[in-house]
């Protein structure tokens, strides 16, 4: 991968950065819904960092840095984000957290069926 495509000027860091702040902002969404009052916003001040990290990222950038993951790097991820997400709802976590796994594995099987079909016969 050369310098100038938009995987090259996001990083595998930054693409963590990035889908760490998203699943933060669900945890955050999950606290938001089940309070009331203006203090149920507070969490959402905790974010300025991160979200100031995130200026200039793209969603291309974003696209392009999964694509190029490698199983091990997907796998790290998942684990990351499976230790991020925490909603107040055990049940609906463990599903997510499945859910997350699943779209991991299916994306590991669509680069081996690729892999498979670019083989000549």
């Amino acid at each position: 991968m050369t310098a100038t495509t938009p995987a090259a000027k996001l990083g595998i860091v930054n693409l963590t950065a990035a889908v760490m702040l998203a699943f933060e902002l669900g945890n955050i969404a999950d606290q938001i819904g089940r309070k009331k009052g203006i203090m149920r916003w507070m969490p959402v001040m905790g974010l300025a960092d991160e979200l100031a990290d995130m200026e200039g990222v793209t969603l291309d950038q974003i696209k392009a840095e999964f694509k190029d993951l490698d199983a091990t790097e997907r796998a790290q991820l998942n684990e990351k984000i499976k230790a991020k997400f925490n909603l107040v709802d055990d049940q609906l976590e463990v599903v997510i957290e499945e859910a997350v796994g699943a779209v991991n594995d299916l994306f590991n099987i669509y680069l081996r069926i690729k892999t498979l079909l670019k083989k000549p016969a």
